[in-house]
């Protein structure tokens, strides 16, 4: 069941333990945005707030103090209260290498659904369809369902392989293809 709590320093909103923020005045929900980290945010005056922050500020006990937030499943956009735990920031670097395979979220490889390329970040894949990297980044992290007309995911078994080999990487596929994709050079995909 949803819960709803005013927010701390700014009376006039309410933040859900489901991750959804509120303006009490309108009583209308605002819409977040993914910001450059890939963080759902909203604009509740200045600074601009992250979700998960003000969902753990409101209902995760914070008993010693901590600083950084988890995502225990590793989707930033997960700002669910039982998603989110309290800790330092070596505990936050330690578990987002568990999670993510030691790649941050800028490394990432990314794959397009319909042609089978993988591009090893979100910017290769907008430069080769010649579209903003945040519009690639909407898509991943289900904001939108396309960019470019295309669908895109985070290709996680070309990070997680245990041999650390990169087979199907980007280059491998536009060379086994023939293709050149958006005119990207050998020098900016992934070395092989």
């Amino acid at each position: 069941m949803e819960k709803w709590k005013r927010i701390k320093d700014f009376p006039n909103y309410s933040v859900s333990n489901e991750g959804r923020v509120k303006n009490n005045t309108s009583g209308r929900i605002i819409a977040p945005w993914i910001d450059t980290n890939g963080y759902p945010s909203v604009h509740l005056g200045k600074p601009i707030r992250r979700v998960h922050k003000l969902v753990a500020e409101a209902f995760v006990p914070n008993p010693f103090g901590l600083s950084e937030n988890n995502h225990k499943d590793g989707d930033k956009t997960n700002c669910n209260e039982w998603n989110l735990e309290w800790c330092t920031h070596g505990e936050n670097v330690l578990h987002s290498y568990k999670v993510h395979g030691g790649h941050s979220t800028r490394e990432r490889a990314v794959v397009c659904i319909e042609t089978g390329v993988v591009y090893s970040n979100a910017a290769l894949a907008a430069k080769a369809v010649n579209r903003s990297p945040m519009a690639i980044k909407k898509c991943l992290y289900g904001w939108t369902k396309t960019s470019a007309g295309k669908h895109w995911r985070f290709d996680y078994d070309y990070q997680n392989r245990s041999d650390g080999s990169r087979k199907g990487n980007y280059l491998e596929t536009c060379e086994s293809r023939g293709e050149e994709y958006g005119g990207i050079s050998q020098e900016q995909g992934i070395a092989g």
